[in-house]
């Protein structure tokens, strides 16, 4: 009877694929050390990649860049943003967060008139993440600023912030596959 292999027990589907190998280190050069070992005419992908479409392509697919667009709205403006958000093509889903804090407006409420002697350390407001690739970003940010503006202090911010990766767990597909 043959001994067990470990590395079959710790990556269920180990696969032989030196040219996948190569196209990898190819299109990620900068990840060349998150490959496992690559012995004579085996490397063994991590089980992320084995299913992953890029990984299998024969051609060269330029990976797209994706962007984290951060949103801190008013929290009555959230439906309409997200009736806005949910016209864009491209647009695989959004986290929304109930937050506070406070901006130029110091924790002050200007909705209502209140007593000097009122102070509010912080003011609810509602952060709207959304991960998107990079051509729909104008169009995310200027719909969401669009909907969310009242012309009155206490708006929000929206922030862009790149996004080096994303990995949906259940299918191990990466980058844009996985929004």
């Amino acid at each position: 009877m043959r001994p067990v292999d470990q590395s079959t027990i710790l990556h269920p589907r180990p696969r032989t694929y030196p040219q996948v190998f190569h196209r990898m280190l190819t299109e990620y050069p900068h990840r060349k050390n998150n490959f496992t070992t690559f012995t004579k005419n085996t490397c063994k992908i991590p089980p992320y990649h084995i299913n992953s479409p890029s990984a299998l392509h024969t051609h060269h697919n330029p990976p797209q860049t994706l962007k984290k667009i951060e949103a801190i709205i008013k929290p009555f403006r959230l439906d309409e943003v997200r009736s806005a958000l949910e016209e864009i093509n491209g647009i695989g889903g959004m986290t929304v967060t109930e937050i506070r804090g406070f901006g130029r407006q110091k924790g002050k409420d200007t909705s209502y008139t209140m007593p000097s002697s009122a102070v509010i350390d912080f003011v609810s407001k509602v952060k709207v993440e959304l991960v998107v690739r990079d051509e729909l970003v104008a169009k995310v940010v200027e719909c969401i600023a669009g909907t969310a503006r009242s012309g009155r202090v206490g708006d929000g911010k929206i922030f862009v912030l790149p996004v080096d990766d994303a990995v949906r767990i259940r299918t191990g597909e990466s980058g844009a596959d996985a929004i």
